[in-house]
């Protein structure tokens, strides 16, 4: 994030992990609740959810295709293709590396 604007806007933002987060929901025991607030000059904007795909749980794991998608989603953002696509198949081979410097080499942006 050498961005100056992306910085200058991060240091406006805060977070705290929502109070109920490990209490299990009313509506299903695997969920965790969510929330995201927004703060304008126009107002708040506020959104609950209750997430539970991508978590440890037995039948919410992600699959290992949709965890693929998901890292090459993000890190297509600060890495080339070529490189998002080593690193995913580094880390499923990671039992075969010599090294995890091996894929933190694909991980890891250029400066």
């Amino acid at each position: 994030m050498a961005d100056p604007a992306v910085r200058a806007f991060m240091s406006r933002v805060s977070y705290q992990v929502h109070p109920a987060y490990r209490r299990p929901s009313s509506r299903d025991a695997h969920a965790s609740p969510g929330a995201v607030e927004v703060v304008t000059r126009r107002g708040v904007l506020r959104d609950d959810a209750e997430y539970a795909h991508g978590s440890s749980v037995d039948g919410f794991r992600l699959t290992d295709a949709a965890l693929s998608e998901k890292f090459t989603h993000n890190a297509a953002r600060v890495l080339p293709a070529d490189r998002v696509e080593r690193a995913v198949e580094a880390a499923f081979a990671l039992d075969t590396l010599a090294d995890a410097g091996e894929l933190m080499r694909h991980v890891t942006p250029d400066r």
